[in-house]
């Protein structure tokens, strides 16, 4: 675990700073949105696409200092995002109309859902 820790706690430290600025952004603009009227699932999806942009580049340079082609980073980052948008906006639509969690709460939930699969992703297949 100690050894664990040292090879992987500095880059998933970075991990979790930019993952947080990138959800300090997507969810503010998602409550923005949303509380002036917008439906939820615009908001979601434009909230999404300001963090998905965030994490893109704030991973790449910062947490992986990734080298190389730029593209295939971003080719690879979209497959991986395709499958977070789809686990989130499930999760998201789930716990509001059937669970009937509050929207703003649900949307937390959903984002969580997908911080430790994203790193796993990210080191292993996105910026290998």
């Amino acid at each position: 675990m100690r050894q664990l820790l040292t090879n992987h706690g500095p880059q998933f430290a970075r991990y979790v700073g930019v993952g947080l600025t990138a959800f300090t952004c997507e969810y503010g603009t998602y409550l923005l949105l949303y509380w002036h009227g917008v439906p939820l699932l615009t908001a979601h999806t434009t909230a999404y696409v300001i963090g998905f942009t965030i994490t893109f580049l704030g991973q790449r340079h910062i947490t992986f200092r990734a080298k190389g082609n730029a593209h295939k980073h971003f080719m690879r980052f979209c497959i991986n995002e395709a499958f977070g948008y789809a686990l989130q906006t499930g999760v998201l639509l789930v716990l509001v109309d059937m669970v009937q969690v509050s929207a703003e709460i649900s949307k937390v939930l959903a984002m969580g859902a997908v911080v430790g699969l994203n790193f796993l992703m990210y080191k292993f297949f996105v910026y290998r």
